[in-house]
């Protein structure tokens, strides 16, 4: 039996070659512009730095926009209070615990397209209780995430009195 190697590596070279190039050419798809810009966070008209006060709505009003398609705004309270203040409740009736409306304190709302604008929102679905929380500065952090997943930080002290 005869064996033809050198003439099987060169069918093989040849076969891989063709293989290989038949794979490249011009790809008639254009390759997609990823966005990498992060939205925009404008100021917002409220709240205001004077606040609000016990026992009403936390109310947000302000406008967002991206080059390309926002897709949601989320909205986190955390309070400003220093440890080992003394409790004021027996004597004002104003507690030491700070507003927790939600469980982890945040509230998200879906956006759409490359500009949209809330007035007057409602975050965290109640109102601040009128009474027995901690009044004083907290601080609102907006984060707002387009649909490629870049995102925008803002944050605000607010008090609630």
């Amino acid at each position: 039996m005869k064996i033809y190697f050198p003439r099987l590596i060169s069918l093989l070279a040849i076969a891989t070659t063709l293989a290989l190039t038949s794979c490249g050419g011009d790809d008639p798809t254009p390759t997609p512009i990823t966005d990498t810009e992060n939205p925009e966070i404008e100021t917002p008209t409220i709240p205001l730095s004077s606040g609000f006060p016990l026992g009403v709505k936390f109310i947000y009003s302000g406008a967002f926009s991206d080059n390309e398609n926002l897709s949601k705004v989320e909205f986190s309270l955390k309070d400003n209070k220093q440890n080992g203040i003394a409790s004021l409740k027996g004597t004002t009736g104003v507690g030491d615990n700070p507003w927790n409306p939600t469980k982890d304190n945040s509230f998200e709302i879906s956006l759409s397209g490359k500009n949209q604008t809330l007035d007057k929102e409602e975050l965290f679905g109640e109102a601040i209780p009128s009474s027995g929380i901690w009044t004083g500065v907290y601080t609102l952090t907006i984060t707002c995430t387009d649909k490629a997943g870049n995102l925008s930080i803002k944050k605000i002290n607010v008090n609630i009195e």
